[in-house]
């Protein structure tokens, strides 16, 4: 496949593309005899510039670009700490070992040469309206200066043409804030609607494609106004997912449940939603969104696992435990009461489904709010809900939106939690795929639920799964437990 390239003429000091030398064998193997036009970001002492003069430059039009200041980057200065030569790399010479190197090239007619910073050298590029088909980018590893060379890049990249970022998986720098992972991952969510991209070992190769998720406009005005993406912790901090309650109204739970259960859950759910689905063709109605009630009893994965999880209770009892003491007992009795499932649902919404209009839960027992209520009021809430992502939730296929144009965007088996008062709503559902939740609604436990008890827990749901062994299912957050009067102090009944 590969023009025998004799790499013994050249004069490296390490030939780091000998590495990944056969992945671009195969990666470029339908480039080869086209008309390529090449620009490569930063080239060293030419190892990767003398391949490709060698086996992408034979068409007869082809032309390449290399961009470099032969200075070396950051990693190459000398590291005094550690008693470096002060020309480790011997970068006095390393223009004179590039040139050299080139010039055993027999297609070194083709390549112009531009000796400068790449943020100076590609905007003159663009100012002269070149335009390439293949840009490899290996400059800086800088992570603020390989997003500034990916954004130039790609406004001069043909659609169709390919874009390389090397060393994605480098990470020569301790603070991630400067490695490239962190700019070619942003960069490639930026530029999704046009992005095919494949990982290797240490390189992420980006196929430009037309557009396949065209601007929506907001039809909100309340939400034209950017404030931050959703707050983010993790399950077992608790404490802190309750401060961001407090503060935002919702938080991400991030390791709320493995794939494989989530996997379950939505295996319990597919044959309810099909039959929804299917009821729906048949009476000629849109899919729109499809829903699998009773999802306590339909899965027990869900009622055991996901409604058992302590972290969760802890959460909920933050906000909804109820804390009455009677007026006739100076001792101090009180009673406490957990909140309760109200009502648990699979929801799948299908592609171009509209979004929702912003509201808030708890309206369902017509709690109302006044003007002057902007910030959280301990023990005002009534309800909360915890949606778990069956599928990848973004802004793209309708992410929870809320207030202030804060998205819930989770990946499968991430949860997001929010308060009865937290204004929200589904987002338009733009993609081509469905977007599953699982949603579970909880209310203070002296509230009538949405759903009652005797549905949620059907019997036929239970027999069909066969997997009880006999045991009474869990029903405590049902409500199936007796508040019971303790005995504290004072202090702790009026806080």
């Amino acid at each position: 496949m590969t023009t025998d390239l004799n790499r013994a003429r050249f004069t490296f000091q390490q030939d780091w593309f000998e590495l990944i030398r056969h992945e671009w064998e195969q990666r470029t193997a339908h480039l080869r005899n086209h008309e390529l036009r090449i620009l490569e970001i930063g080239c060293f002492e030419g190892c990767s510039t003398t391949w490709i003069l060698d086996n992408l430059m034979s068409h007869p039009n082809s032309h390449m670009t290399v961009i470099d200041t032969f200075e070396g980057g950051m990693e190459h200065q000398p590291d005094r700490a550690q008693d470096q030569p002060a020309d480790r790399y011997q970068l006095s010479t390393l223009k004179q070992r590039f040139d050299a190197n080139v010039a055993q090239c027999t297609q070194v007619a083709k390549l112009s040469v531009m000796q400068a910073r790449s943020d100076d050298a590609l905007v003159t590029l663009k100012q002269q309206r070149r335009r390439f088909n293949f840009i490899y980018i290996d400059a800086s590893h800088v992570a603020i200066d390989v997003l500034h060379d990916a954004i130039i890049s790609w406004q001069m990249l043909d659609q169709g043409g390919t874009l390389v970022f090397d060393d994605y998986s480098w990470r020569g720098f301790i603070e991630d804030c400067y490695n490239p992972r962190l700019a070619i991952r942003a960069f490639v969510k930026c530029a999704k609607p046009e992005v095919e991209c494949t990982e290797t070992e240490s390189q992420l190769w980006v196929k430009r494609v037309p557009n396949r998720i065209p601007a929506t406009p907001n039809p909100d005005f309340a939400l034209y106004y950017w404030d931050k993406g959703t707050a983010q912790k993790a399950l077992g901090q608790a404490a802190s997912a309750i401060q961001c309650l407090e503060q935002d109204g919702g938080v991400i739970l991030t390791d709320f449940a493995p794939v494989a259960e989530v996997t379950a859950v939505n295996n319990d759910a597919a044959p309810y939603l099909e039959a929804v689905a299917k009821e729906r063709i048949t009476n000629g109605q849109p899919r729109g969104t499809l829903r699998c009630h009773r999802l306590f009893g339909r899965s027990q994965t869900a009622r055991e696992k996901w409604m058992q999880r302590p972290k969760v209770h802890q959460i909920l009892n933050s906000f909804l435990k109820t804390t009455s003491v009677p007026y006739n007992d100076p001792g101090g009795c009180v009673i406490e009461t957990d909140p309760i499932l109200s009502s648990a649902a699979t929801m799948q919404i299908s592609p171009g489904e509209k979004a929702q209009d912003l509201h808030r839960d708890d309206f369902i027992w017509q709690r109302t709010h006044t003007e002057s209520q902007r910030s959280y009021e301990p023990g005002f809430d009534t309800s909360m809900g915890l949606i778990v992502a069956g599928s990848e939730t973004t802004m793209a296929n309708g992410a929870t939106v809320i207030e202030r144009a804060r998205y819930a965007e989770m990946a499968v088996g991430e949860a997001f939690v929010f308060l009865g008062s937290t204004v929200h709503g589904g987002g338009t559902n733009t993609t081509t795929q469905n977007r599953t939740v699982h949603g579970f609604f909880f209310c203070r436990s002296w509230m009538r639920p949405e759903t009652s008890l005797i549905w949620v827990l059907n019997a036929v749901d239970l027999a069909r799964q066969g997997s009880c062994g006999g045991r009474r299912p869990n029903t405590t957050l049902l409500g199936r437990k007796a508040a019971s009067p303790i005995k504290v102090p004072h202090s702790r009944a009026e806080g």
